[in-house]
């Protein structure tokens, strides 16, 4: 349809017609308000999503909405008030029927099951806050996705990291580990960030480094441009725009992508039969000088790992970069390069390029 396709304004008509011909029709004031949001018209959608929260306030799609609108807004109460519900969405609340984590919840000296139900790289960002979790709780289950149990065992010694196909340990509480900056009231103001936050297998990283293909006076820049079309509508990139910085002078570039994609030139050395999982990606990670890539799990990897980054940011992204347009307080080692318009590739390349040229 038009939104995934980005023709927003052509989304926004429709949206217009529809709630012409039946004005009572609330779904068409929540369609008409995410067309604005990627118009960058956020007042205005703000406050459709209200309208139709206020109207509806089951409406768990319009309820997320208008908490990430509050979140990326930086405010952190009122978004999360609301975000919380996305339990709701992700089925959390169908696989866990009870023990589940509620404001009213003390944590202190509590067993507590920390479970991911969200993305790789939801999982990585939040993560940073279990050790202050950690210092209330009498023991923690970290219960998370096997592409990153690996790594996050090696970094929170604190926790038992387990499998989500494993048994649980008995618990006294249940909660989605996005919420846990929100029950430490832990707010924007207080992103804690250590340099290196998940810990690397220095054995691992050796073995990378001493391969041939690290060994060379180039630069070496990490690439990944496209991810999962269905989810990252607005984020991947084409790969013309990346084969621009292939005539750069000095320069390696390994491909972090897992999927095929045929289309990569011999210029471009692929690190796929390498990964089996995260693991293998954060030891190669700390074999480049920079990792350019869009907005996906790769990206907060190398935040957390303490790895410098160019990060592609649409116009309009995700609410956790709030209206950053070159650092983040998430990643220290992160600089931002963000569309100026939808799809506006060609602007954002030729700055990185001098970037990498200024290496």
């Amino acid at each position: 349809n038009c939104m995934d396709e980005g023709k927003y304004e052509t989304a926004l008509e429709f949206y217009n017609q529809a709630i012409k011909l039946k004005p009572d029709v609330l779904s068409y004031y929540h369609g008409k308000a995410i067309a604005l949001k990627y118009l960058s018209e956020f007042e205005k959608s703000k406050e459709l999503l209200e309208y139709v929260h206020k109207n509806d306030p089951n409406s768990i799609r319009t309820t997320i909405a208008l908490g990430m609108t509050y979140l990326a807004e930086g405010k952190f109460t009122q978004g999360m008030e609301l975000y919380l519900n996305r339990s709701n969405e992700t089925k959390f609340t169908e696989i866990f029927k009870e023990k589940i984590w509620s404001k009213e919840t003390d944590l202190k000296d509590k067993n507590i099951l920390l479970y991911s139900d969200c993305g790789l790289g939801d999982s990585i960002m939040f993560s940073r806050y279990i050790p202050y979790l950690a210092k209330i709780a009498a023991n923690i289950e970290f219960k998370t996705d096997k592409e990153i149990a690996l790594i996050m065992k090696n970094s929170f010694k604190q926790v038992n990291v387990t499998c989500k196909t494993d048994n649980s340990m008995p618990y006294d509480v249940v909660m989605p580990i996005m919420n846990i900056a929100y029950a430490l009231n832990m707010d924007f103001s207080s992103i804690p960030y250590s340099e290196g936050y998940l810990k690397n297998d220095e054995e691992l990283i050796n073995k990378y480094k001493n391969l041939d293909i690290f060994k060379t006076d180039n630069k070496k820049i990490g690439i990944f441009y496209q991810g999962n079309k269905r989810i990252l509508k607005n984020r991947s990139l084409p790969y013309r725009y990346i084969e621009k910085l292939f005539d750069i002078n000095n320069c390696n570039f390994y491909s972090f992508q897992i999927s095929n994609y045929e289309e990569e030139s011999n210029k471009v050395i692929s690190l796929k039969s390498l990964i089996n999982d995260y693991s293998d990606t954060a030891a190669l990670l700390k074999c480049i000088d920079v990792l350019i890539t869009i907005d996906t799990s790769i990206a907060h990897m190398a935040g957390a790992l303490g790895v410098k980054t160019f990060l592609i940011l649409p116009n309009v992204p995700e609410w956790r970069w709030f209206s950053d347009a070159i650092t983040t307080p998430w990643y220290k080692s992160f600089k931002i390069f963000k569309q100026d318009k939808p799809f506006d590739y060609e602007c954002v390349m030729n700055k990185i390029k001098d970037e990498i040229c200024a290496l």
